[in-house]
């Protein structure tokens, strides 16, 4: 069965912005997908592509699922305190919970960039469309959401198809960091190894210092060995 992609827009952080801001005041689907019709409306004309857009800024911050909404609210309080360069760890954080295939290709980049000063598109989609099939949806979509981190100056264009990734950016508030970790937890849906867990290959454009000793005071996180490794949950069975 062929899984269902849904990240099929670019996304510019103003427009995430906007929808955060409308969805925390407003939770009726279709007016908000009103208010987010005209708010968009400027930036993109073409009713279609305006309409898709909606879409996808309304699965990231409204409909999410039930067991995510106290999450998706502490994050509404989290982006009104937080200073502009930082409000981005939020909207990744709810698009790593709403769209596995963002996970999957940040993941994949996250990986190459571990490993490699340049990243290369053409070696990341043939990674994601393995798992998610040679279809041209799958193709086109990635390509939009390399084109959403250039626009969010997470990767920085070197040719045609080549980027470098841009320096991490330190997490300043220990409340949003400790937050991003839970999202990550919770969106792969399981217990997660604690080794791999604050350099998680997702979160690359973002430098976490979140000790064992941290999660370990805080009530959002539950730790425990399994085969001889050290296991994070995020209120998810075991």
């Amino acid at each position: 069965m062929k899984r269902t992609i849904g990240l099929d827009r670019e996304l510019k952080l103003r427009w995430l912005d906007i929808a955060a801001g409308l969805a925390q005041a407003e939770r009726d689907r279709l007016a908000l997908r009103a208010q987010l019709m005209d708010a968009l409306a400027d930036d993109i004309p073409a009713h279609f592509v305006r309409v898709k857009t909606c879409t996808v800024l309304i699965r990231t911050w409204l409909t999410v699922p039930p067991e995510h909404t106290e999450l998706r609210d502490r994050a509404f309080d989290l982006l009104e305190a937080s200073v502009p360069d930082q409000r981005v760890v939020a909207h990744w954080g709810m698009l790593l919970l709403a769209y596995p295939f963002f996970r999957e290709i940040v993941s994949a980049i996250g990986r190459a960039a571990s490993l490699q000063e340049e990243i290369n598109r053409g070696q990341i989609s043939r990674r994601v469309t393995e798992a998610w099939g040679e279809r041209t949806t799958v193709k086109q979509s990635i390509l939009r959401v390399f084109q959403t981190l250039t626009d969010w100056d997470v990767l920085i264009p070197n040719g045609e198809e080549n980027y470098h990734v841009a320096a991490a950016r330190k997490i300043t508030d220990p409340l949003l960091a400790t937050w991003l970790v839970e999202a990550t937890v919770r969106s792969r849906g399981s217990a997660v190894p604690f080794s791999g867990l604050v350099q998680a290959p997702e979160n690359f454009p973002f430098q976490l210092t979140l000790t064992l000793a941290d999660m370990a005071r805080s009530e959002r996180f539950e730790t425990f060995r399994e085969g001889g490794e050290l296991l994070v949950g995020a209120g998810l069975p075991r």
